[in-house]
């Protein structure tokens, strides 16, 4: 399966959605019956487990306004069809969360952002720092014990994250 994100429909935002696609053997693509599914909160960085069992995304968490909290939604993928269920939503505790990556495991997920200083997220001086921080895991790939953020000591979001196996 491939699973990208963007905006459904046009205006300054438009409505998040994602869309899915079989990837055939010969490397064409078909989209997934449903596609897209909509209404996702402005949904970013789709990331489907090592597993196949779930997509996860990174989008404005629904506790607070999007510049100020950022969550991990977590999609069931249905292995027959490739459809996506009802996500569920974890706060990840980092202001703006920009790249997420799963262990080898499938025991845990990191996701890397920055934390905003005072009310404000936009574009202050210095830049709000780094931070990464993880999730365990439960058997259904949803992060259910967020454990610390830590700072990268540096200024704005990591670019990347990467786990060695």
């Amino acid at each position: 399966m491939l699973f990208r994100s963007g905006s459904a429909t046009s205006g300054p935002f438009g409505v998040g959605a994602i869309w899915g696609y079989r990837i055939a053997s010969d490397g064409s693509l078909t989209a997934v019956t449903g596609s897209p599914f909509g209404d996702t909160n402005l949904a970013f960085s789709p990331l489907e487990d090592w597993f196949g069992r779930s997509l996860w995304t990174l989008e404005c968490s629904l506790s607070s306004a999007c510049l100020q909290g950022y969550a991990v939604s977590t999609f069931p993928i249905n292995d027959t069809d490739g459809t996506l269920g009802s996500p569920t939503t974890t706060d990840t505790g980092i202001s703006e969360s920009s790249v997420a990556v799963e262990d080898h495991s499938g025991q845990y997920l990191y996701v890397g952002g920055q934390q905003c200083i005072g009310s404000s997220c936009e574009y202050p001086f210095p830049p709000p720092p780094g931070f990464v921080g993880s999730a365990r895991l439960n058997s259904s790939g949803v992060p259910v014990h967020v454990l610390r953020e830590i700072p990268t000591h540096d200024n704005f979001a990591p670019k990347a994250v990467a786990v060695s196996p």
